[in-house]
């Protein structure tokens, strides 16, 4: 008998052990955009983007915030043939219309603006197509 309460005891620890539990993101219901967002690839020519807790360190990333910032992180410069060096970008983004966000944000060489038009939107998951509106660079 002593042997059958053990083994229980033992199985339920592990059990409780063995589960792992998605860490907490704090998600606002009411404006699902804000958050942190990695790319995951694309869909039928749309860009997939998944939540995280942080900001990717060697991949593109978003972070959206409640007051119209944001942190893009991308490539920091002209050149994409790995190794790709990664940088953070500020930015701020507005929602135009019920699945539109226009987002306006420095990189390497200047200012660039484009549109988010969302085909998709859950509390894990981003999908939507990228309109570039304009790109400013340096002069030499």
């Amino acid at each position: 008998m002593m042997k059958k309460h053990l083994f229980f005891v033992f199985t339920i620890v592990c059990l409780g052990y063995s589960c792992t539990k998605e860490p907490d993101i704090q998600i606002d219901q009411n404006e699902l955009i804000i958050g942190v967002w990695e790319q995951g690839g694309s869909v039928d020519g749309r860009i997939v983007m998944y939540r995280t807790q942080q900001l990717p360190d060697n991949s593109y990333g978003i972070s959206f915030n409640s007051d119209g910032t944001l942190v893009e992180r991308k490539n920091q410069g002209w050149c994409g043939t790995p190794p790709v060096s990664y940088g953070d970008f500020a930015g701020t983004w507005q929602r135009l219309k019920d699945k539109t966000i226009l987002v306006n944000v420095v990189f390497w060489g200047g200012h660039t603006s484009f549109l988010m038009d969302i085909y998709s939107l859950t509390d894990r998951k981003l999908v939507f197509d990228y309109l570039n509106l304009e790109n400013t660079y340096f002069e030499r």
